[in-house]
């Protein structure tokens, strides 16, 4: 096997699991970010039976400019954090509960920005969050 392909197994090994990716444009719009904030802090402090803050133990973070968390005990693996709109990031889930609050949390995201951030998953696709997302969206 040439280095290369050695350098890309050793990656895709690091990422293997249930990973949600997202990255924003140069350019977000504030307004429209502040407010996909607010429909996903609305869900998280919803759902503090299955989410945790960012090491799985105590409330979820959720600020107008923040929205931070993980599944609880047990079920905890990386933490989600949505701060400044900024780079590229990624949360393996590992399939545990609070992926498809992740997976919500994008396709919020998306709604709110449309072609400002682009996310994907390793995972297949958002399924699972949709529901949770049609629920807390307040974009019409």
């Amino acid at each position: 096997m040439s280095r290369a392909k050695k350098i890309i197994e050793e990656l895709r090994s690091i990422n293997e699991g249930y990973t949600q990716y997202w990255g924003f444009a140069n350019k977000v719009d504030a307004k429209n970010y502040k407010a996909a904030l607010k429909d996903i802090g609305t869900m998280v402090k919803a759902n503090t039976d299955v989410l945790a803050d960012g090491d799985g133990t105590g409330k979820p973070t959720v600020k107008p400019n923040a929205v931070i968390f993980n599944g609880k005990d047990d079920q905890s693996h990386e933490t989600f954090a949505l701060e400044k709109p900024t780079g590229d990031d990624f949360c393996k889930t590992a399939e545990k509960e609070y992926d498809k609050f992740v997976s919500a949390s994008l396709i919020i995201l998306k709604a709110w920005l449309g072609d400002q951030v682009e996310i994907s998953s390793d995972g297949g696709n958002f399924k699972n969050g949709e529901a949770l997302a049609k629920k807390y969206l307040t974009k019409k």
